[in-house]
């Protein structure tokens, strides 16, 4: 969503609609978007004391809670195939957010790991949906042939519908739609003990 007069953009303290122009006169500012369900940004919350290149747009202090029902979400991966939260109940959801594909931000290890970890669960019970900002040639060429997952190219705004802030970030969601919990980084094993928790 570029930036133009149609823009829906709020002050942050007054919750006052400002126009596009009032932004381009302060020369430099920041907006936290507002993305919706299918990963596209309906409106901006322009960040009245914050500094641009000092303030962090994601913030984790931000996230649903633990134990509550996660924010839906409509995707489609990379063959085009339409993957929503209502459609997985029933399943063990886990969303997997990757930096990139581009070295060196992909761990190739890492990533196959998170692969080898899905292979060892039922795909009928456990649903992943590994979410990348590239384009879906650049994320089928980096992922293995025998895949566990769905793959969303184009998906940086999930990064921020869901305040990640660490990569990879994998959210873990129970058969009925609720948060689990969130898992930082390349530590596997936590997250693997989460998942057969929740299918014993």
């Amino acid at each position: 969503m570029a930036l133009d007069d149609n823009s829906k953009i709020y002050h942050s303290q007054t919750g006052e609609k400002i126009s596009y122009q009032q932004l381009v006169r302060l020369g430099q500012f920041v907006l936290k978007p507002s993305v919706d369900q299918y990963g596209d940004i309906t409106s901006y919350l322009y960040l009245a004391d914050a500094k641009p290149g000092l303030t962090k747009i994601r913030n984790a202090d931000d996230r649903v809670e633990v134990g509550s029902p996660c924010l839906p979400f409509v995707m489609r991966d990379v063959d085009k195939n339409s993957v929503s939260l209502s459609d997985l109940q029933g399943k063990v959801v886990l969303l997997h957010f990757e930096l990139s594909t581009s070295l060196p931000f992909f761990d190739t290890i890492g990533f196959a790991r998170y692969e080898n970890l899905l292979a060892t669960f039922n795909d009928n019970e456990v649903f992943s949906i590994s979410i990348f900002p590239d384009k879906p040639k650049s994320i089928t060429a980096r992922a293995s042939n025998d895949l566990h997952d769905a793959l969303i190219p184009f998906g940086q705004n999930f990064f921020d519908r869901y305040q990640i802030t660490t990569f990879p970030t994998t959210i873990l969601l129970d058969m009925e739609g609720h948060l689990v919990g969130y898992y930082e980084g390349p530590f596997l094993d936590e997250l693997k003990s989460a998942i057969s928790t929740l299918l014993n």
